[in-house]
């Protein structure tokens, strides 16, 4: 998966030469707790974009009379269960319908399918203790994160599809589970078939250069394919050590602070703001992550909103309220900043990549489901910033530090960058550093071109 925030969990339930008889259902159990954000995707293994899909409070319980969904509901009623049925076309009138096919495809190419579904678990909870997918237990040992602190769905084919309408009379048989020790065999094999879809990358635009956050639209072409999160807005900052400069002094390394006002996000099922009630908070989820702009697009590491909550809310005085402000140091280890990052103001971030260091690297900041994609109402979020410059009559709004910083204000997030030698020397980069011009005058399209990867 390209650029994965750490707090995730990705289910992949592979589905081969799918038609309007042998069709899938996924039938499981609402999380309960620790889940910030879950969602199901279908995709055509054949087209990089997702075809559909449905999101944690779109899910229609089976029994909506007497249960509910906790993602959509705030009441004493039981949670309930689901049913996502999986159909070529998504037009055969069944619950949680989702289609393989997108509009385009001819019917003949459309009568066997073969297909992926992702099911998307981020388990962040600032209530919980931290996690991450990189300090899991081995695959060979229980992880109650999984299946987002819920048992595993059940995943059933169509064998035989009744004569008459009524859908009941159908016949389902149990589809084979993978063992799920076997994550590391799983993962291998499909990295290979995402990699195939990774286009190549192309030298940076505006690296190094102070307040350089842009919205990220890798996501937007097909040629950015790997099937992005279409739920969240991302804005992405990038370092690149290959400058003239810099290569001159390889015993500079580029860090950078970060500093900003943190989005107002869910708490949790049970603690306010809670995740039912959308209209009490900003955006669903908020991360920062480091991440590798080498092939495969990995991730270094993650910051998530959970992170900043147990960060900051211990240090302010009895009966105060956390301002939401923050600040983190971004650097390849917290030993080697000269002295920028301070353990008891800063979060850190590792820019390391295994241990690593990289010469090629960004920092994402990630929003999940923002208030305004209910509403439609201006707000300072991520994506709202993204529908605006969408509609800009200027086509490089998006690529637009200034006209980002008038939509966000304080939410915007502020960076500055400086090197840090073997010497233990600071040195802030006053405005830019690097020969290769930076552009103010790309178009959108040129810029998820240059290097973009649709992010999860």
């Amino acid at each position: 998966m390209a650029y994965p925030d750490l707090q995730a969990v990705y289910q992949v339930l592979v589905m081969l030469n799918v038609n309007d008889k042998n069709i899938f259902r996924v039938r499981g159990s609402f999380p309960e707790k620790g889940v910030k954000y879950f969602s199901l995707q279908s995709n055509n293994i054949d087209v990089g974009f997702p075809v559909s899909t449905i999101k944690d409070y779109e899910i229609e319980v089976d029994d909506p009379s007497s249960t509910r969904n906790p993602f959509a509901e705030d009441s004493d009623r039981p949670i309930g269960t689901y049913t996502i049925n999986v159909t070529p076309r998504g037009n055969q009138g069944l619950k949680n319908e989702l289609a393989l096919c997108p509009d385009y495809m001819s019917n003949s190419a459309c009568r066997r399918v073969n297909a992926v579904m992702l099911m998307r678990f981020y388990t962040s909870d600032a209530d919980r203790p931290p996690v991450s997918s990189k300090t899991d237990p081995p695959a060979s040992q229980p992880n109650p994160r999984l299946f987002g602190y819920a048992p595993a769905p059940v995943v059933e084919e169509r064998r035989m599809k009744s004569w008459g309408t009524d859908r009941s009379k159908d016949r389902y048989a149990v589809f084979a589970t993978c063992d799920q020790t076997r994550s590391t065999q799983v993962t291998s094999v499909i990295t290979k078939h995402f990699s195939a879809m990774i286009p190549p990358f192309a030298d940076p635009v505006r690296h190094n250069k102070n307040n350089n956050f842009v919205l990220y639209l890798g996501e937007d072409t097909a040629s950015a394919g790997v099937y992005p999160n279409l739920d969240a807005a991302y804005l992405l900052a990038v370092a690149w050590q290959n400058t003239v400069e810099l290569k001159a002094q390889p015993q500079k390394r580029l860090v950078a602070r970060v500093t900003g006002t943190l989005p107002i996000t869910a708490r949790n099922l049970v603690a306010d703001p809670k995740i039912a009630n959308w209209e009490e908070y900003d955006t669903r989820y908020a991360s920062f992550s480091t991440i590798a702009l080498v092939a495969t697009g990995p991730t270094c590491d993650t910051l998530d909103d959970a992170a900043f909550h147990r960060f900051y809310e211990p240090k302010q005085a009895e009966g105060e309220v956390w301002d939401r402000a923050f600040s983190f140091v971004a650097a390849e280890d917290p030993a080697r900043t000269c002295g920028l990052y301070n353990a008891t103001e800063d979060l850190f971030l590792s820019t390391s990549l295994d241990g690593n260091p990289q010469d090629y690297w960004g920092i994402l900041d990630r929003q999940l489901v923002p208030k305004t994609h209910r509403n439609r109402l201006p707000d300072r979020t991520n994506g709202y910033a993204r529908l605006q410059c969408a509609e800009a009559a200027d086509n490089d709004a998006c690529v637009d530090p200034d006209f980002l910083k008038m939509l966000m204000g304080d939410y915007y997030p502020a960076i500055k960058w400086y090197t840090c030698d073997d010497e233990g020397v600071l040195e802030e980069v006053k405005e830019y550093l690097g020969l290769v011009p930076v552009s103010e005058t790309l178009t959108n399209k040129q810029v998820t071109n240059n290097g973009g990867i649709g992010s999860n």
